[in-house]
């Protein structure tokens, strides 16, 4: 059966090992100058006493052709240990260092920058012959994937061949307009730089990838919830937003995370770190979006919502603008960094703040909620400039500041969390609400078509009852005229046959007239329009008896028709809700004198 050997037994017995082998050293002492003779006589071997430096103006990627040839002078010379600190003008620094292995193999030797986040670039060249050739590069401004060692941000092994001297040229280049190089670099043996890896790996980086991970997969769930709600819902654009800000709060945290798969090792300077700014741009986007949208400011402040947009989307530009350049030139122009994006930023807080005032004025209902989440937000930036402004780092785990750019941005994650779940609960709280208001507006309907319904069928019975009266009255006439003469029967028979059947015609008034007006009256009713409705029943009623009442007679005075021909145009500007006007042309003749004209309906 094969043993396991624990990885702890491995380190240790490495470690034993090492310092059996450390203790046939030579002589080494801070006097000594030039080359430094391996193996080191302790752990922490400092470069002060042995390193030489030079400076450069100008920036380039690439060694000089003649740097071997180039003059350096001793550190020591220059800074105190422990103290360096380079000019505004000094683009680029170069250490130079001999080593001399005098093992009968080959082994390794790690170069350290001592301190998380102590340099930001720094690039290994070693000589051979006339040429310069590179050993590896690290640093935080480098890609996981590009660096010497992919997890160390401040460590490149350096392989020492048997019975050998070499000289190291180490480049140091500014970026983001400063250097982080304070302290002369170190070397160490490779175990103890592996106990110290393993040590930092189990005390710093796990604690602080679990608790990234964490609250990836919280600001994932918030997306599904939110993507499957849109579908849902019929598209409602609230949950839209609310799903793309959990999506983009879930990366947010990947690359403070420098998860590899947001890297290539062909951009070494593009860091998922670096991916920060960009994706935060379009978190803010989606935040400002998912806000106006579930306010619905578009309908009362339509111009302010369109500044607001064109806002959100020129800080997204800028941002994006702002890494481009940094992945293509390698640094942040001073226009950028220096000017640009704090006026940005400076302006977000404001709109936040604003955003955060009105909120607090109409924190009712849903929008309380609402209020809260982005209350939330404010106080994490509040949080978060405190922090940065008095350098609190040291009030955080070691695993919480491990990173002293992304470490203040914790508070903003667990406020985004809390705020999410506020926009959560608000939406939850607004589709209730919606729900309520439509059953409610729904039962509503259903009594007013009820009442309409009613209303119609008693118009309906009084119409039918007034054409059955005046039917009864047409018989009832027609009998007290066959009790006249037996002499006039014949003649008046016939005048009064035709007479009746003129009568017939014109009480029945134009059917398709009578059911346009009744229909009328209808919609009037079912709009619960009671003052036009009884408007109309009454001009009708009068027209009706009107017209009854000249079908008695082949002509009729001026003054009836006239009157007659008033309420039928009255009636049809009813029905036409006045989309047409009448002017009436009478000769005074006409209504001075009593003439008898033919009715004219």
């Amino acid at each position: 059966m094969r043993m396991i050997i624990p990885i702890q037994v491995k380190f240790f017995l490495l470690f034993i090992v090492g310092i059996f082998f450390c203790n046939d050293v030579q002589s080494q002492t801070g006097d000594t100058t030039g080359t430094i003779n391996f193996p080191l006589p302790y752990e922490d071997f400092s470069l002060y006493d042995f390193a030489e430096i030079r400076f450069e103006m100008d920036k380039t990627e690439t060694p000089p052709a003649d740097l071997v040839k180039r003059h350096f002078q001793p550190i020591k010379e220059i800074f105190q240990k422990d103290s360096l600190y380079f000019a505004d003008s000094i683009e680029t620094v170069w250490f130079k260092f001999s080593i001399q292995n005098n093992y009968p193999s080959d082994t390794t030797v790690a170069l350290i920058f001592s301190g998380p986040g102590s340099v930001n670039k720094a690039v290994l060249y070693k000589k051979e012959g006339e040429k310069i050739i590179l050993i590896g590069k690290t640093g935080w401004g480098i890609a996981v994937l590009a660096r010497a060692v992919p997890d160390e941000w401040s460590r490149i092994d350096m392989v020492l061949k048997a019975h050998s001297t070499t000289t190291y040229f180490l480049q140091n280049p500014r970026v983001k307009f400063r250097f982080m190089l304070n302290k002369t670099p170190v070397l160490e043996s490779f175990v103890y730089a592996e106990m110290n890896a393993y040590r930092w790996e189990k005390e710093i980086n796990r604690p602080g990838f679990l608790w990234y991970h964490f609250f990836t997969g919280i600001f994932f769930m918030f997306f599904v919830f939110g993507f499957i709600k849109y579908m849902m819902l019929g598209k409602d654009r609230a949950y839209l937003y609310y799903a793309l800000l959990g999506l983009s709060n879930a990366l947010l945290t990947i690359t403070q995370a420098e998860n590899p798969p947001l890297e290539f090792p062909w951009f070494e300077n593009l860091r998922g770190v670096e991916l920060f700014d960009l994706v935060n741009a379009v978190a803010i986007l989606m935040q400002g979006l998912f806000i106006l949208e579930i306010l619905q400011l578009k309908i009362k402040y339509s111009r302010i919502t369109r500044a607001a947009k064109w806002f959100l989307f020129s800080q997204l530009f800028v941002a994006f603008i702002y890494t481009v350049e940094w992945i293509v030139s390698k640094r942040y122009h001073g226009i950028f960094y220096l000017i640009i994006n704090p006026f940005v930023q400076f302006l977000l807080v404001l709109f936040m703040f604003s955003w955060v005032w009105y909120l607090a004025t109409i924190r009712k209902g849903f929008y309380k909620f609402i209020f809260l989440g982005a209350l939330t937000i404010f106080t994490a930036i509040t949080l978060m400039f405190v922090v940065r402004f008095f350098n609190l780092y040291y009030l955080f785990p070691a695993w919480l500041a491990r990173d002293p750019r992304g470490s203040v941005n914790h508070f903003m994650q667990i406020a985004l969390v809390v705020d999410m779940c506020f926009y959560f609960t608000g939406l939850a709280y607004r589709d209730r609400q919606v729900e309520k208001d439509k059953i409610i507006f729904q039962q509503q309907l259903i009594t007013q078509l009820e009442a309409n319904k009613t209303l119609q069928e008693k118009f309906r019975g009084e119409l039918e009852q007034q054409v059955k009266e005046k039917t009864n009255e047409l018989i009832e006439q027609r009998k007290v005229l066959e009790t006249e003469k037996e002499a006039k029967l014949l003649a008046d028979f016939n005048r009064k046959f035709s007479e009746s059947e003129l009568k017939a015609l014109r009480s029945q008034m134009n059917p398709h007239f009578v059911f346009n007006i009744l229909n009328t009256i209808e919609s009037y009713a079912l709009e619960n329009n009671k003052e036009a409705a009884s408007a109309m029943v009454q001009k009708f009623s009068r027209l009706t008896r009107l017209v009854l009442e000249n079908s008695m007679n082949q002509l009729v005075p001026f003054e009836n028709d006239w009157k007659s021909l008033q309420l039928y145009i009255e009636l049809e500007q009813m029905r036409y809700a006045d989309k047409f006007s009448v002017a009436y042309n009478v000769h005074e003749k006409m209504q001075a004198h009593d003439y008898l004209i033919p009715p004219m309906i």
